[in-house]
């Protein structure tokens, strides 16, 4: 798996996780120094014995540093921070790119029924890491993101078009295309898939800003607003704090604040003191 920041890790883990669970012998193996996949099997990527990189720098055996995870049928070579320095270290070996597949070949000579499947989980970024990977690897599998604005014109526009329907034949249930400019993009995704579709209405992007009307017709299922209230509440902090500063004190903006009344209300808090009297009481009056 070589890819950016779009689930690279979680895919690995789930497609391992699910074979495992068909009754598939599966191996991780975890090749970022980040070491995400170990941690996301139930691992520390803190231990510094029995890792992928002493593999790589000839001191253990795969056999060494295969290690048990919570799901059945699934192991895992286990990743930390020292990997990141191997890149380093074995700069002057020509043959440096084929290390994985020479030890990881070695071990399954002699251990070909022990897995079905072999998963690596690559770092972010094209390093000496993700070459071993390709080197090693049988199949590829790069998680892609469907960006409007990361193409240009429209044979770009209809190759996005086809990843959708890519996307939709692997079995997809939502599609969220992203940065469309216009009523026109959006309309066009919506010719060209038939699954459920997710609209972004973000301020201050690339999209125009349509309502939530305006989307139902043009064939969206799901719209979010990811940072709005965000927004809103920095700006009338940033307000209030300009005012303070200036006024020297609040009392000009109470009625802009929110009560304490008004938030016990919202966070329902005096629930909290119904399980065995483990809160302490609290009314809301008197906290106008």
């Amino acid at each position: 798996m070589c890819s950016s920041d779009l689930g690279k890790t979680t895919t690995v883990i789930n497609l391992a996780a699910a074979l495992a669970m068909q009754n598939k012998k599966v191996l991780v193996i975890d090749l970022d120094p980040q070491g995400n996949a170990t941690t996301g099997l139930g691992l520390s990527n803190i231990d510094t014995k029995n890792t992928i990189y002493e593999v790589l720098i000839g001191s253990k055996e795969f056999k060494d540093v295969i290690k048990n995870t919570n799901i059945d049928n699934l192991k895992i070579v286990s990743s930390n921070v020292e990997l990141s320095g191997l890149e380093v270290e074995t700069a002057g070996d020509s043959k440096r790119a084929f290390f994985l597949k020479d030890k990881l070949s070695q071990f399954l000579a002699t251990n070909q029924d022990q897995f079905s499947y072999v998963f690596v989980d690559c770092p972010p970024s094209l390093s000496l890491l993700t070459v071993m990977a390709l080197v090693v690897s049988h199949s590829l599998v790069v998680p892609l993101q469907t960006e409007f604005f990361a193409l240009e014109g429209l044979t770009q526009l209809m190759k996005t078009i086809e990843r959708i329907k890519a996307y939709e034949a692997a079995g997809a249930d939502i599609i969220f295309p992203e940065s469309m400019k216009d009523e026109k993009e959006f309309e066009n995704v919506r010719k060209n898939s038939k699954i459920y579709l997710l609209a972004n209405m973000t301020e201050f992007g690339k999209s125009k800003l349509l309502s939530t009307k305006e989307l139902k017709n043009l064939g969206y299922n799901i719209v979010i607003y990811p940072v709005t209230t965000q927004r809103l509440a920095m700006k009338n902090v940033e307000d209030g704090l300009k005012i303070i500063f200036k006024d020297g004190h609040q009392n000009n903006i109470i009625d802009k604040m929110q009560t304490r009344k008004r938030l016990y209300e919202l966070v329902e808090y005096e629930k909290y003191n119904t399980p065995g009297k483990k809160i302490t009481d609290f009314k809301t009056d008197g906290h106008e």
